[in-house]
């Protein structure tokens, strides 16, 4: 090959990284199409109901990793028990999930959707802490948060949503291969939050939430009961992302209290 295409291919360099990176960029922060509910809200206020107290909850728990062992969900059966409300409690989570993909689980035929169609009094959703490590966004966290919130409600249930766990982001982050590191750095910098961006990310939700029209029918259960930073209470958790028996525990009284006021 000619000297003259050797020079004509490393002036395309700049131009081809540059088209690649914003095809990544694009890929990485799309946000899920939003799908039309099947049918609207039942009940405006879902919290203006009354579950008789004797009646059998039933209880969907969504999420991530967090939920995947079913612990919580034990836990949570076994904490409404002492509270006096008897439960009949599921557990649906999935490894490594971010909002966007828990949202289209739910939303898209998945191993998921069967879910959607049960009679659930309660479904609570634990997610964002795969969101929160690789700097998604707190705009792409809230808006598939909520999404997930509004496609519970069309389905008549009552949502929870735990606030983004407490974990140990900047020390995770450290962790990282520089390459990923320095691009999560940069990210979280493009995005307006610290890397330790948890506190800005539940921001966003319950700003997202607080404006629209499921600010009456959805409760949060505040992680800061069980964990405010990860630095004061590592005993809690069995790794740097997750709780342990004892965190599970603490998480699932918290999700109880929250249930049996309503």
């Amino acid at each position: 090959m000619s000297r003259s295409y050797w020079v004509w291919l490393l002036s395309c360099l700049p131009v081809l990284i540059l088209v690649s990176l914003s095809i990544y960029v694009t890929k990485r922060f799309a946000y899920a199409e939003h799908m039309k509910q099947e049918s609207e809200f039942r009940n405006n206020d879902l919290f203006s109901k009354c579950i008789e107290t004797d009646t059998v909850l039933n209880i969907a728990l969504i999420g991530d990793s967090w939920i995947h062992n079913r612990e919580v969900g034990e836990f949570l059966q076994s904490s409404l028990s002492d509270l006096g409300r008897r439960a009949q409690v599921e557990s649906f989570g999935y490894c490594g999930a971010t909002s966007k993909d828990l949202y289209q689980m739910i939303s898209l035929p998945s191993p998921l959707s069967h879910m959607t169609k049960q009679n659930w009094e309660y479904v609570v959703i634990v997610i964002g802490v795969n969101d929160a490590s690789g700097q998604y966004g707190p705009d792409f966290y809230a808006q598939h948060t909520f999404w997930i919130a509004e496609r519970i409600m069309g389905m008549g249930a009552f949502p929870i949503i735990v606030e983004l766990p407490t974990f140990a982001i900047e020390e995770s982050t450290a962790l990282f291969p520089w390459i990923k590191r320095v691009r999560n750095q940069f990210f979280a910098w493009w995005q307006g939050c610290d890397v330790n961006n948890i506190s800005c990310y539940r921001d966003a939700l319950r700003q997202k939430i607080n404006e629209s029209v499921l600010k009456d029918n959805v409760r949060f259960v505040s992680f800061d009961e069980i964990c405010s930073a990860y630095s004061t209470c590592p005993t809690l958790y069995r790794d740097l992302f997750h709780l342990n028996s004892r965190g599970n525990q603490k998480l699932a009284a918290a999700i109880a209290k929250q249930i049996a006021v309503y």
